[in-house]
């Protein structure tokens, strides 16, 4: 299983999903679901993805 991370940036909130921006420039939207913990405008987070799962955890 291939693991790949990388950090993003929140840098909106909509009705179900939050829009990152990623160290690559990319935005992706991804549901609230997947965060450890509720997500905040302009927080800094660690984005990890597998071939099956995506994780947001905050960055330490």
């Amino acid at each position: 299983m291939k693991k790949n991370s990388c950090t993003a940036k929140i840098v909106k909130l909509e009705k179900e999903n939050a829009i990152l921006l990623t160290e690559e420039n990319k935005k992706v939207s991804i549901p609230y679901d997947y965060f450890e913990v509720y997500p905040v405008v302009g927080e800094t987070v660690k984005l990890y993805q597998d071939n099956e799962n995506i994780l947001v955890a905050p960055k330490l």
